[in-house]
């Protein structure tokens, strides 16, 4: 895993990430590129975090040809570079058949893992029958509340090339027979999952970010890319994570944490998402008891306590989200815009130390709390703004550069040989 730091206002944008990738979730090292510019062309970055390749490929690897594809182009906005990047992802030289069933099958797992802890207990088989039913249905419905994304196949072929894949995973995983029915049912889940913005376990999430040549202001498109099959590129816009301060509406402080979010989230909020998350589950737990307990004291008819039971649970519902929500309110009054005031004119150096702190804090925080150091190593800095362009304020090398000047050389005479080729052409 990893964590970054994006802090723009309308000075400048800044970048902040750490080294540290996990491999086979037991063995981490603190030495990976996850932030990389585009071009001397263009004032953009690409920035990387979650699975550390696509579909077999290093995201370090694929940034750097793209840098070489792009050559002298300039983007308009930040969002025209994010759409080419996409597409060029699509590429045909970026297949790796075993890596891409690889990458589909994973979210298959995760979509059957979910639904194996999502069941009740069961002691026969036709308990587990109906049981999975049941489960396919609420996990269809759910499903059903995400948006779409662009994957061009239809069912009958989706049925035709994954459902003996389908039927194997599902017999390692229930360790049960899932009848005929039942296994349509759970290929058209799964058919919905792939068609939705549904992250298995080996997604990236890319973040392209700076100035467009029009663009006055900084802007950030934030995308997740979750595998690839027979060149459908399974990929959608974050638009929560994504930033405009070109536009009138957007905020002009803005602190946006990606990979590991919670100590940000702790900075800025006051309070950890998952403590929210508790204090949510047990309110309500207390709530229902004590209406439970009021409903057996008070209500003798066992067909009322039924009923009172199902209204009491509605209303204690509403109060939770009433409660998170104006707990919410409050921490966005009180905590997080005074803190995007003063984000919103900030200098670039501020910026700087402020994205820094909080990778290196979050680092702090695994390193005392984690046996896996999931975020570490030397955290690379980049300052974008309209006047300087793309500037490093920190950033690790493997190599001395006074032991490596026929590397420069080879890198001026490669951006040469880029720009004669594009003006032959």
């Amino acid at each position: 895993m990893t964590a970054e730091i994006a802090i723009m206002n309308r000075h400048a944008l800044v970048l902040a990430a750490d080294s540290a990738v996990t491999v086979s979730r037991r063995k981490v090292w603190k030495t990976a590129n996850k932030l990389f510019s585009l071009s001397p062309h263009n004032d953009i970055a690409i920035m990387a975090y979650g699975a550390g390749d696509f579909i077999g490929f290093p995201w370090e690897t694929i940034v750097k040809t793209y840098r070489l594809a792009v050559g002298q182009r300039q983007f308009k906005s930040v969002q025209e570079c994010a759409d080419d990047f996409i597409a060029y992802l699509k590429n045909e030289k970026f297949s790796a058949s075993t890596e891409e069933e690889v990458s589909v099958v994973i979210g298959f797992v995760k979509h059957l893992d979910l639904l194996k802890k999502q069941m009740p207990e069961y002691k026969t088989r036709k308990e587990f029958r109906a049981a999975l039913e049941v489960r396919i249905a609420r996990s269809k419905e759910r499903i059903e509340s995400l948006s779409e994304i662009a994957a061009d196949i239809s069912l009958t072929d989706f049925r035709s090339q994954y459902q003996e894949t389908i039927a194997g995973l599902a017999k390692e995983e229930f360790k049960e027979h899932v009848p005929k029915k039942i296994m349509k049912n759970l290929v058209e889940l799964l058919f919905m999952g792939f068609r939705r913005r549904f992250k298995s376990d080996y997604y990236t999430g890319v973040v392209v970010a700076g100035f467009g040549t029009d663009e006055l202001f900084p802007s950030l498109a934030s995308y997740v890319i979750d595998g690839k099959h027979k060149g459908r590129l399974r990929a959608w816009k974050e638009e929560v994570n994504s930033h405009n301060c070109n536009e009138v509406d957007e905020s002009n402080g803005v602190i946006i944490a990606f990979g590991q979010d919670d100590i940000a989230v702790l900075f800025l909020e006051g309070v950890m998402s998952q403590h929210t998350r508790w204090m949510r589950r047990t309110l309500k737990r207390l709530l229902d008891d004590k209406s439970d307990s009021l409903i057996e004291t008070y209500v003798p008819n066992q067909d009322e306590q039924t009923v009172e039971r199902t209204l009491q649970r509605k209303e204690n519902s509403k109060i939770v989200r009433d409660l998170d929500k104006e707990f919410e309110d409050y921490r966005d009054r009180s905590l997080v815009q005074p803190v995007m005031k003063v984000v919103a004119t900030l200098p670039k150096e501020e910026m700087a130390e402020m994205a820094e702190a909080l990778v290196e804090l979050t680092s702090l925080r695994r390193r005392v709390d984690s046996p896996l150091e999931s975020v570490g190593g030397p955290t690379d800095v980049a300052v974008i703004s309209k006047g300087d362009g793309l500037v490093w304020t920190k950033r690790k090398h493997y190599f001395d550069a006074a032991l490596n000047r026929d590397f420069l050389t080879r890198k001026a005479l490669q951006l040469q040989k880029v720009s004669l080729d594009e003006r032959s052409n």
